[in-house]
This record gives structure tokens, sequence and C-alpha cells, in this order.
């Protein structure tokens, strides 16, 4: 469900109400099988828990899963109604009967719309990529810099770059090297506290001279075009590419080199 204006309640109150809709109608048709009810809710509550409390995500990436889930428990349900009797189906209270039948119109729909989304990603992927993970990680081998140390940060965001380099990254969210997001072991770092932790890094590794900082959009040193240079404490700081060629912004990255000064 996608809310216009999560900061009105009227945006708020119509979109609970659909979901409250969508969800019943859900139900009322998949609880004649106890397995497919089960998974439905099982699932799709893990889910929203884990959405909730540990990451809230971000577009088809990680709602998508919903979807995936509600398809599993439509099949499960439909081969259990399969093997029910006539009789034992019609068991519903009235309101049960019409959210049930409510349902396979809405679903017509959702798939419908699934259907053009996935379209217009799959042509849209063409033109322009979904990320600019691949095109960063391409030029730093292209310019031999996959020796060098490395700094990314967000650590979840930067994975991508990590994973087409097939190199640890030093992730300050976590203090150390890694490959992925360790979502039980990390800390949120503000664009403010970025060139701090440059200075934790070169203290903490003293044979290192300089760094290859790997920055998301929302970590970033907007104020630097590539070329421009700036001196925080004993640490030069240099733009040098920006990455931006993708249509999701957060996947855009930003290269700068941070030398130690003696």
């Amino acid at each position: 469900m996608i809310i216009p204006n999560s900061r009105r309640w009227l945006d708020l109150i119509a979109g609970g109400c659909l979901s409250i809709l969508l969800i019943a109608s859900t139900l009322s048709y998949i609880n004649k099988s106890k397995s497919g009810f089960t998974f439905f809710l099982g699932g799709a509550g893990f889910l929203f828990l884990f959405n909730y409390f540990l990451y809230i995500g971000s577009g088809a990436r990680h709602y998508g899963y919903f979807f995936l889930i509600l398809i599993g428990s439509l099949w499960i349900s439909q081969q259990e109604k399969n093997k029910l009797k006539s009789n034992e189906l019609n068991h519903e209270t009235p309101i049960s009967q019409n959210l049930s039948k409510f349902f396979p119109r809405i679903f017509v729909i959702c798939l419908s719309i699934h259907l053009a989304t996935g379209a217009h990603y799959m042509i849209n992927d063409f033109n322009k990529p979904f990320s600019a993970g691949k095109a960063t990680a391409e030029y730093i081998v292209q310019q031999g810099w996959q020796d060098d140390y490395l700094f990314g940060s967000k650590d979840n965001i930067l994975s991508t770059v990590s994973g087409y380099l097939n190199k640890d990254i030093y992730y300050p969210e976590i203090k150390d090297f890694g490959s992925y997001a360790q979502w039980n072991n990390r800390k949120l770092i503000k664009r403010e506290e970025v060139l701090n932790e440059v200075k934790i890094f070169f203290d903490k590794y003293q044979n290192a001279s300089r760094l290859l900082l790997v920055l998301s959009r929302d970590s970033a040193l907007t104020s630097l075009a590539p070329g421009e240079m700036i001196i925080y404490k004993n640490i030069q700081i240099i733009a040098d590419k920006s990455f931006e060629e993708s249509w999701h912004d957060s996947e855009r990255f930003f290269l700068y080199w941070a030398t130690k000064l003696i």
C-alpha cells in the first residue's frame, strides 16, 4: 500500500481503511486452508515486524516479498480447497462470503498492476540501471585501485560495490571491514560524521597513508565537485568522480581520496 502523503491524517486513514479491507478479503478467501492461512499470517507478520523494528525497506526490493507470500498462500489454499467437499466450503458467514467474492477481482487488479510495473522496470533498466554499483566497481578496477584501502558508507548500500569488487570494505557503521550490512552490530553514521570516521580509520590503521572513500548519496560530501579539495584536521580530501546514472537515488555513488598529511 502506497500512502500519497504519510504526514496527512486523511491519507493515513484512507490508506489504513483500504489496507484493512484488502487484508480482510484475503484472509476470508484463504481461511478454509489452515496451512495457507498460517503461511500468510506468519510470513506477512514476520516481515511486518522486521520492517517496523529493524529496517523499513525501500520499494520493490523489500516489499515485493509480501506479494510472494500472498501468491504462496493462495497456491497452498487452492490445493487444499480442491480436496474439500462443497458442503465444507459453504460454512461461511455472509460477511466472509462477500469478502471472499470481492477478493478475486482485487487479485486480478493487483496482477495487472504488477504486470505493468514489471514491464516498465524491465524497459527502464535497458536505459538506466537500477544501481550505479557496477559502474563504480568497474571504474575502481580500471584505475587499479581495488587493492587500496576502501572506506564505504552507508554499509547496506555499499554492499553492492563490495560484491562486484569481491572485496571487503571498511564500514564505519561497524568500525570494521565487511561485505554486507551487519544489522545487529551497526550504528547509523550521519553525513556530518563521515570525516571524523575517516580520522578514526587512520588512527586505527597507522600504516595506511591514503584511503579511497566510496560514499552513497546520503553520505556524500555534496559541497565538493570532482577535483575540489578540503582539509579536515590532518587529512586532505579530494573529490574524484561521481556515478549518478541509476534510477534509484540511494544507489548513486561518489568517490573521494583521503590522504593523511604529515
